[in-house]
């Protein structure tokens, strides 16, 4: 009978306590020429029955059912003596040919199976002839220099060496290898596996779905920092930083948009933390990504003292938090953040004590406050130097400096210092200052949002900030669309010991201060032979204001004319069509800017009235749009429209 299969054998198969029956496919001559395994170990023939099908294949049938849980092996057993033979001269019948060829084909198939599972050589290469007993002792199989098979000494004639191998202690030590590039060095396994340590050796999976707080918890607790690979640890819990060091250690990912952790269920919760505020903290955090639902990503807060975070480092993070600030520490020296990207829901981006070497490099502050209000992307209340940082996105303010008792609990002075960024598409004001002190600006660009309005640049008058100092040198004002719908770039209700702008700030409106603006110098020496030399420097040039405003009046609603003696600024409020046809009280030479707040207002042309408007259209303005603003001169008898 033909064999139309190679199989040799059939499973595994998982007993589960009940099954007695399980076929096989390979074609068998009798009983004899099969057996059964049991997690590896041959099943006495006398537990179970076979039965053949005609062609190949058929069942072991088990007289009682194997015990639940093993894996079990139907093998085909070939005899390899010959127990037929022919007589000489006799007939040669077809059913002994058969059996003598099927047996044949059962030892080939039998024997392909073990050399399908054996060591192969390429073709044209020689095997491995393995030496004696007494030559191969103590030693194991490996490859030399060309590839070739050799018997390698190992540790030599050592007895234990497989047991030493396979010891969690001491098996990494016996093992070494040659480092990549050019380090020459070679290193064991021991230092390879802990120089390469993540939180997957302490059981993190980084599947976005597992629970992997106790696992990168674990890594911190032993070593004192985690490693992440580029996946997402979903955390339900706030990972400690460990008082009392080890100080100096390194938390890293492998980007911040590769790793990443989720925060899930953490309301009220902080992704990281210390584990003692009353502790000193020296630590480096770089490279990967915080986001979620967690209330604030990073959060040293409620330090005091000699309790700091100190010569720190934060670098290349990406951080989300839900309803509080997403970075906040309440006692820092020399600390600095750089490239660190924040999103908060409900508080500020960077919420920082402020102190001596506190630096901001390159961040950016995206969105503050999305779900709150009164909010800012830097929150910092004393000494700090912001470089090329930038933002908003969404935000009340940019920055909100310096501290109060009424606000904060204490009296903060701010000393901030702004070289290059931009603060950009805020809500109401680009920075708010709080108490005194002082702030510098170099190169800052300030880009006020596109549609709608804002209140104005600085703030200093909401907190009763008094006695500050504001110095800027080449900063920008470049707005989107957006007008600005408070009086002057500069607010704030007592002065300023002083204020030096290039230009941003010019509009400044006090009669009790003025801006100092730095005007270049050129000094040029001639004599008979022309240009000798030439010296460069720079002047004060103060301009002083004289109108005591801090907001525009407001024309009273629905009047067609308005006393302006002594009033510069106006604007409207009407409720209903008004005609606007004339102003009394001015002086030749007085200027007149009129906001316009409503949809009712029309400036009359020369209507016959002094103090009438002389428009420069010759015809009436009917309706203009909110938020423009239109700029009157006085000519001793009417007001004569400039813009």
């Amino acid at each position: 009978m033909a064999i139309d299969t190679t199989d040799s054998f059939s499973g595994p198969y998982l007993t589960n306590g009940a099954t007695t029956v399980f076929p096989f496919t390979f074609k068998a001559l009798g009983a004899s020429d099969i057996s059964v395994t049991l997690d590896g170990a041959e099943v006495d023939s006398a537990a179970y029955s076979v039965t053949l099908n005609p062609g190949p294949g058929g069942s072991i049938n088990f007289f009682v059912a194997p015990p639940a849980g093993q894996e079990l092996f139907v093998l085909l057993e070939p005899v390899f003596t010959q127990p037929i033979s022919f007589e000489n001269g006799a007939a040669w019948l077809a059913d002994p040919v058969n059996e003598v060829a099927d047996r044949a084909a059962q030892r080939d198939i039998w024997l392909r199976d073990r050399i399908m599972r054996g060591l192969l050589f390429p073709r044209g290469e020689d095997g491995l002839e393995i030496p004696a007993a007494a030559a191969r002792a103590g030693k194991v199989l490996g490859f030399g220099a060309l590839g070739a098979l050799l018997m390698l000494s190992g540790t030599g004639n050592d007895p234990n060496l497989r047991t030493e191998m396979a010891d969690p202690a001491l098996g990494t030590l016996l093992m070494a290898f040659q480092a990549e590039g050019d380090n020459t060095v070679p290193m064991i396994l021991r230092d390879a596996l802990a120089a390469a340590r993540t939180v997957e050796w302490y059981g993190a999976k980084g599947d976005n779905v597992t629970d992997d707080t106790a696992a990168i918890q674990a890594m911190i607790d032993d070593v004192g920092y985690f490693r992440l690979l580029a996946k997402r640890y979903r955390i339900t819990n706030s990972l400690l930083v460990p008082n009392g060091g080890p100080y100096g250690t390194v938390w890293a990912g492998a980007g911040m948009e590769q790793s990443a952790l989720r925060c899930d269920g953490m309301a009220g919760k902080a992704a990281i933390k210390p584990a003692n505020v009353a502790s000193l903290y020296r630590v480096t955090m770089r490279d990967f990504k915080i986001y979620g639902d967690c209330d604030t990503a990073i959060d040293f807060s409620g330090m005091s003292g000699g309790n700091e975070l100190y010569a720190s480092l934060f670098l290349n993070l990406w951080l989300q938090s839900a309803a509080g600030s997403t970075f906040k520490a309440s006692n820092h020296f020399s600390t600095a953040w750089n490239n660190v990207h924040c999103y908060s829901g409900g508080g500020h981006c960077f919420e920082l004590e402020g102190d001596v070497a506190s630096v901001l490099f390159n961040c950016y502050a995206h969105e503050a406050g999305t779900v709150g209000s009164g909010k800012a992307g830097y929150r910092i209340k004393g000494i700090a130097t912001l470089i090329e940082c930038n933002g908003l996105n969404v935000g009340d303010r940019w920055g909100d400096f310096g501290a109060t008792v009424a606000q904060d609990g204490a009296n903060v002075q701010f000393r901030i210092k702004l070289i290059g960024g931009n603060a950009e598409d805020f809500d109401v004001e680009a920075i708010r200052l709080r108490y005194t002190g002082s702030i510098t600006f170099e190169t800052f660009g300030f880009i006020p949002k596109a549609a709608g309005t804002f209140n104005t640049l600085i703030n200093g008058s909401d907190y009763g900030a008094s006695g500050w100092k504001l110095v800027d040198r080449n900063s920008f004002y470049s707005s989107k669309g957006s007008t600005m719908s408070g009086v002057s770039r500069i607010l704030h209700n007592s002065a300023p010991a002083d204020v030096v702008s290039t230009g941003v700030f010019t509009n400044m409106r006090r009669t009790d201060q003025s801006v100092t603006y730095t005007v270049p110098t050129e000094a040029v020496a001639n004599s008979a032979f022309g240009i000798l030399a030439r010296q460069f420097g720079s002047i004060n040039y103060t301009r002083s204001y004289g109108f005591n405003l801090q907001v525009p009046v407001l024309w009273t609603p629905n009047a067609t004319t308005f006393d302006v003696t002594r009033i510069e600024d106006v604007r409207t409020l009407h409720t209903a069509a008004t005609p606007m046809r004339g102003a009394t009280g001015g002086e030749k030479g007085q200027r007149l800017f009129i906001q316009i707040d409503d949809a009712n207002a029309t400036i009359v042309h020369n209507y016959a009235m002094n103090g009438r408007f002389l428009l420069k259209d010759g015809v009436d303005i009917v309706n203009p749009a909110i938020g423009t603003i239109f700029f009157f001169k006085h000519n001793g008898t009417d007001w004569r429209q400039m813009a």
